[in-house]
């Protein structure tokens, strides 16, 4: 061993303490006298017990999450996990190898395919939260530094904390109680702190080889270019987990072969083959080795396409608990989205771009071109749309209103910046495509008429003859409710970065009955409040049907009113069926519990509903209480943000904030003067009349003549919109058919009963005159009004 190398890490780390005074550090010790002999594993309420331990940074950030997982779906198995780690009387090595696998079988039974990231750096905190007089925090990157100093092998996983605690002890005996200067520096900062004071040295220990061979030596960032799985097939579950992983699973722990030829050898011998596997080799290798915690990850899918980036948080480690991809780091994941790339990636699983030279002579670095193409694309393409929430667009027919909204929709949705660089052909491509989904939509259109009513546009009770069974009513939810939903949960979701959520109740629910749905398995449910159960016997698409304990199959629970109990968005009945709703939900709230999962904030959208014609129905009686609730500062998200009962009596109900309502209002057909003011004052109006520039230019002085005319006799909410008089598609304006099928039918409307259609005769001749037309060329158009 060579001593004097510890010497100078010891006067190294004085001459930091004199001057850092455990400045970033100090919190461990704040920590431990906090939470000292925790967790209390008598609690009689160990999910909170466990939960509520502030663990910092000293247990990865997925680890932490899987803590949580274990508290609310398997407490008890847990405490017990836990119980058997802190016994002193068995050996620590047998401890920490029986933890890891008892673990492993509990969390299989809450989620098939992750890991539980309980390596022995999470065991090394719980014993030292436990017992900080016996036991200190643990890495594995400064472990192995210090073996390297002091020129010893690294040991094997389930050995590594043992041999660590080993050197310790070592470090504490040998130099740390026999530097008085030491030990004076380090409990003056303790004593004036309110702190855990270490009584035998051993968080004191660990600083040192932390501070001294993680903290104090940084190493320059590498960047590599990573494939998770063909085709990036698990870039959402490794991104969800937070972390990277490689295949291979023939291979045992790499940290247990001695180098790359070891490696490869045990690669041809699975391929059964005598071929090079240098580029396996390489990606094994690199990944157990040369990739360092710091590291940047830059995730790709083929060979054009990036799909985010992160930054390595552990060392590598082996979980076996995994049912594939088993080769894993920790990694917190920065940024996910889709870039396509104008050139070939390389092709390998790992690749070290470091040193890549960019071909673009605005980049050194290749990789400095790689987060170019994703900066831009999130912060010059973002969406920066301006627009009211909720805006009429009105005029008279022609004059481009649902034209306009196909624009206003992908501004909207797309962004400012996507449709200048697209334009509005592939807008209205979107537009159609959107309007075709039957999920995640994130646009809907409606055109309002007479008879349509608040039932119909947000929740209403529908007559439904269903064969066999008679009429029945049942809920209708109308394309408002269903689009604020969609708009609320992604705002919701938006602001929930770093946070455990659970899954939507369909996923749990789906889940839930598979047995009964694919097999028509029964599954008992047990009641709560007595020694009774209940069997859920049958399903169809809106009712559950359930056989009681003392027998009879003809009782049903509804599946909407199941979603809305779970949801909150009802109240409990514990009258009549009431009692068997309770327990299903509390049964369907555990399964949920244990499907909980980390995700980090998903990217806020907006979302478009447009109302064509809005000012043909009877809008105080469709919107009804929207009327409030669409206003700005009202809407889920704002200052004032409002929620009201339905008139079902039970559904919770708010417009959120990411919304737009776009409506379309002819004014040919009523003026806004005689809207509801109260709509009239929630709602922008943006006038479009008519534009004579976009006129086929043969036609504007006859198109511009007829509405002066026009707006002389009848006012300006009657012209003729310039749509009728525009060359589309590069053809030729076929006027004779324009004026006999729109617009002469149009003005005969407008003018109804005038005497021998006088009016709309005399306004066509002055156009005509006006422009120069030849009589002969309009006749066939109007030769009915002047026979």
């Amino acid at each position: 061993m060579n001593i004097t190398e510890i010497e100078k890490l010891i006067v190294s780390y004085k001459s930091h303490l004199r001057k850092d005074r455990l400045k970033d550090e100090l919190y461990k010790w704040q920590l431990l006298e906090k939470f000292k002999g925790s967790p209390d594993l008598d609690a009689s309420d160990f999910a909170t017990e466990i939960k509520s331990i502030d663990y910092s940074n000293l247990i990865f950030r997925t680890g932490k999450t899987v803590i949580k997982q274990f508290a609310d779906g398997k407490p008890i198995e847990y405490r017990d996990c836990l119980e058997n780690l802190f016994d002193d009387n068995l050996p620590l090595i047998e401890r920490i190898i029986t933890f890891e696998s008892k673990l492993t079988l509990i969390y299989r039974e809450l989620y098939e395919n992750f890991g539980h990231h309980h390596d022995e750096r999470t065991a090394a905190t719980f014993l030292t939260f436990h017992n900080p007089d016996k036991y200190t925090f643990y890495k594995d990157s400064y472990y192995k530094k210090y073996c390297d100093l002091v020129g010893i092998p690294s040991r094997k996983k389930g050995e590594k904390y043992v041999h660590y605690l080993e050197l310790v002890d070592d470090l504490i005996g040998n130099y740390i109680k026999k530097d008085e200067e030491l030990i004076e520096l380090f409990q003056d900062i303790i004593a004036s702190n309110d702190c855990y004071k270490d009584p035998n040295f051993k968080i004191l220990a660990q600083d040192i080889m932390y501070q001294m061979l993680d903290k104090s030596q940084p190493s320059r960032t590498q960047y590599w270019l990573y494939a998770p799985g063909e085709k990036a097939v698990h870039w959402d579950e490794f991104y969800q987990e937070g972390i990277m992983a490689l295949g291979w699973d023939e291979l045992r722990d790499l940290t247990e072969y001695d180098g790359r030829e070891a490696i490869e050898q045990d690669l041809q011998k699975i391929g059964n083959t005598t071929k090079s596997k240098r580029n396996d080799t390489s990606a094994n290798d690199d990944f157990r080795s040369k990739i360092q915690i710091g590291d940047t990850i830059i995730v790709k899918r083929g060979k054009s396409e990036i799909l985010g980036w992160g930054i390595v948080q552990s060392d590598y480690y082996f979980d076996d608990s995994r049912t594939y991809y088993k080769h894993c780091r920790d990694v917190e994941w920065k940024k996910k989205g889709v870039w396509k790339t104008d050139h070939s990636l390389v092709i390998k699983t790992l690749t070290d771009i470091t040193n890549y030279k960019s071909e673009n002579s605005n980049f050194t670095y290749y990789h400095q071109a790689l987060f170019s193409i994703m900066n831009e694309t999130t912060e010059d393409k973002k969406n920066t749309f301006k627009s009211p929430l909720n805006q009429i667009l009105y005029g008279p027919p022609g004059t481009g209103k649902t034209y306009s909204t196909i624009e206003l929709a992908y501004r909207a949705i797309k962004g400012d910046a996507a449709f200048e660089e697209d334009g509005y052909d592939v807008a209205k491509q979107w537009f159609k495509n959107e309007l075709a989904k039957s999920e995640d939509r994130q646009l809907d259109f409606i055109t309002f008429h007479q008879n349509y009513s608040y039932e119909d546009f947000v929740m209403g009770i529908k007559p439904d003859l269903n064969e066999g069974d008679g009429l029945s009513f049942n809920r209708h939810e109308g394309i408002f409710f269903k689009i604020c939903q969609r708009a609320l949960e992604n705002l919701k979701q938006s602001s929930e970065e770093g946070s455990v959520v659970e899954p939507t109740f369909n996923e749990v629910f789906d889940d839930f009955i598979r047995p009964l749905a694919e097999d028509n398995t029964p599954i008992t449910i047990q009641m709560k409040s007595n020694n009774h159960s209940f069997k859920l016997i049958t399903i169809n698409e809106r009712n559950l049907g359930f056989e009681k304990q003392g027998g009879g199959t003809n009782h049903t629970l509804t599946l909407k009113t199941i979603k809305d109990l779970y949801e909150g968005n009802r109240e409990y009945n514990i009258q009549g069926l009431g009692v068997y709703y309770y327990p299903l939900i509390e049964r369907l709230k555990a399964l949920a519990r244990t499907k909980s999962k980390q995700v980090n904030a998903i990217p806020l959208k907006n979302y478009v509903i447009i109302i064509d014609e809005i000012n043909r129905a009877n809008i105080s009686r469709v919107f009804g209480e929207l009327i409030t609730l669409i206003e700005e500062d009202k809407r889920w998200g704002n200052d004032h943000e409002m929620e009201v009962r339905l008139p079902d009596g039970h559904t919770k109900f708010t417009v959120p904030k990411n919304l737009y309502i776009i409506g379309t209002m002819n004014t040919a057909d009523k003026s806004i003067a005689l809207l509801d003011i109260a709509l009239r004052r929630r709602f922008d109006f943006t006038a479009l009349y008519p534009d004579s520039s976009k006129v086929s230019p043969n036609y504007q002085t006859f198109f511009e003549s007829l509405n002066e005319q026009i707006i002389a006799k009848k006012g300006i909410d009657f012209t003729i919109g310039h749509s009728y008089f525009m060359t589309k598609n590069g053809e030729e304006l076929d006027f004779v058919k324009t004026m006999n099928k729109k617009v002469i039918p149009l003005l005969s409307e407008y003018f109804y009963n005038a005497k021998d259609n006088k009016v709309v005769v005399d306004l066509i001749e002055k156009a005509i005159a006006k422009a120069g037309f030849s009589h002969t060329v309009v006749s066939s158009a109007y030769q009915l009004f002047i026979q």
